[in-house]
């Protein structure tokens, strides 16, 4: 008889687990070229503001403020930070600026406070020009990795009660309509509300349209001496350069007097065309005496004519026509 005696070697390793709690932060959003506010609760005497581009290496001292001493800024940040009691806000956010800053406070003979805030971007560009037939698209994009932000759009306070009813139930970072007008131009808003706090993105949009005039009726005297402004101007003040990229065709002004018989269309004199050159011009007949140099005055887009000495053959209604390539 063979007697086997066998035995079980267990090798047995132990670890040691050891939880590291990562720093917390207070996410803050914030547009380029806007401002940013981060908040801490007053303690202590002594008070320092870091920033860095990681939660864990805000090792930039941004701020210094000392009870009995004097304040200390570093000089890149300094016309653009300003700290009331012990708030810090940004003026003027720059690129470089997306990342994360400390709040510092301690005592002599305490141990610090801390507290921090991730600022992170929100981005609204001003959209291209667009068309009064075109599609208005505006998107507000937003970097985060926590919960989204709750978004409300806000229009000028020039838009139509239609316009401004669509755009208050919308939610999402996206607006987009067709057929905006000249009502439409002007800075829209992109609020975000988050961790009961608000920021605003805004962008500018023009929209190529005529600006309807101040009044349908102009008074003058009739007189050698008087003068007659024709008002007609695009309704955003845009370059000519851009204009032309939109595709402009030609423009004109016609005449159709009063009193009148026939009101039809065909009853219209032409007295002025636009000529595109370059430059940009009103081409007038030289014994109708209108005068189109307004053309090419500050502010840009200005398509009025004047007329020098009225007379009562000048009365009738005058018509400003501007068309563009279908794009």
């Amino acid at each position: 008889m063979n007697c086997v005696q066998t035995a079980t070697l267990l090798l047995i390793s132990t670890y040691s687990l050891a939880c590291v709690a990562l720093p917390q932060y207070d996410v803050v959003y914030g547009q380029v070229g806007g401002a940013a506010s981060f908040n801490c609760e007053q303690w202590g005497d002594y008070l320092n503001w870091y920033f860095g581009n990681t939660s864990e290496e805000t090792a930039t001292l941004i701020y210094n403020k000392h009870a009995l001493g004097p304040i200390k800024e570093t000089p890149e940040w300094k016309d653009r930070i300003h700290v009331s009691d012990i708030s810090l806000k940004i003026k003027k956010i720059q690129d470089s600026d997306f990342g994360y800053f400390k709040c510092e406070q301690f005592q002599s003979t305490q141990q610090p406070k801390t507290k921090i805030y991730h600022l992170m971007r929100v981005t609204l560009s001003d959209p291209p020009s667009v068309f009064i037939n075109d599609m208005l698209t505006l998107n507000c994009d937003v970097e985060t990795n926590d919960p989204m932000p709750k978004i409300r759009w806000i229009p000028p306070d020039s838009v139509t009660d239609q316009r401004a009813k669509y755009v208050a139930q919308l939610k999402g970072p996206e607006l987009s309509f067709r057929d905006p007008t000249w009502k439409d131009n002007g800075v829209w808003t992109c609020l975000l509300k988050y961790d009961s706090k608000k920021t605003n993105a805004t962008a500018t949009v023009r929209v190529l349209d005529l600006s309807p005039p101040l009044s349908k009726t102009v008074y003058t005297s009739v007189s050698p001496s008087s003068s007659l402004i024709l008002p007609c101007s695009l309704s955003s003040a845009i370059e000519w350069a851009t204009v032309m990229d939109k595709g402009l065709q030609g423009g004109e002004w016609n005449f159709r007097p009063w009193p009148s018989h026939n009101n039809s269309p065909n009853n219209s004199t032409k007295i002025a065309s636009l000529s595109l050159g370059p430059p940009v011009k009103w081409e007038t007949p030289s014994n109708l005496n209108f005068d189109g140099s307004l053309l090419h005055q500050i502010p840009v887009g200005n398509l009025s004519l004047v007329k020098k000495g009225v007379g009562a053959e000048d009365r009738g209604t005058y018509i400003c026509v501007h068309t563009f390539h279908s794009q």
